[in-house]
């Protein structure tokens, strides 16, 4: 099994007349320069740079490939990891002479090693470069801070609709049918057969002789 050289991911967004191709990838663009991104190039609706913000402060390259689909603008960003490989095999082979580490020790370390390294990048690679998307957005529509989308915003807005799926739901619904979210607006439908608010009214019974 080897280690992936490279990561993928996508961010979406809403599609209207004040956004396409063209006013995305200026933003992207002017929001890279910005971040000290060099080496940057634009081709195919691509954006290819290198920006050194990283945990080790290494130099990684990575691309934005702007497209439509679906009525929403869809950002495909993808990043090198061979800078990560590299660190981490000298990492290991400096343990390896440095070391008093045995053989086994040697392997149970690389692979820890390479794991937790490999994650914590990635992670904070993917959030630096996510919040260069989001902030280029949200610079073309200041007023849209919201993480959720258009629809999500119009089911929380609407009490007849779930809020996290959009299922038809009334006051008495205490979970929403179709996800199973639990609302805390159901309000409790009391049963006929409940008496005990009547335990204080005294009932006489009167019988009569019918013919």
């Amino acid at each position: 099994m080897s280690f992936p050289q490279t990561y993928k991911n996508k961010v979406c967004f809403d599609f209207s007349n004040k956004i396409n191709i063209d006013v995305i990838t200026k933003a992207l663009l002017r929001h890279l320069k910005s971040a000290n991104a060099t080496d940057i190039t634009f081709k195919e609706n691509t954006i290819h740079f290198n920006l050194k913000k990283s945990i080790l402060n290494f130099k990684y390259s990575a691309s934005f490939k702007i497209a439509e689909y679906k009525n929403r603008i869809k950002i495909v960003y993808e990043f090198s990891l061979i800078q990560v490989f590299e660190i981490s095999l000298f990492v290991i082979i400096f343990a390896a002479f440095a070391s008093k580490f045995s053989v086994y020790s040697l392997l149970i370390f690389s692979i820890i090693f390479l794991l937790i390294f490999y994650s914590v990048n990635i992670f904070f690679i993917n959030n630096v470069l996510r919040k260069l998307i989001k902030s280029s957005y949200l610079s073309l529509f200041p007023e849209n801070k919201s993480d959720y989308s258009r629809e999500q915003q119009e089911w929380i807005n609407n009490p007849n609709k779930c809020p996290a799926c959009g299922a038809y739901i009334n006051d008495y619904t205490s979970k929403c049918p179709n996800c199973g979210l639990t609302l805390k607006h159901g309000k409790r439908i009391e049963s006929n057969t409940n008496q005990s608010k009547f335990k204080n009214i005294k009932i006489k019974y009167h019988y009569k002789k019918t013919k």
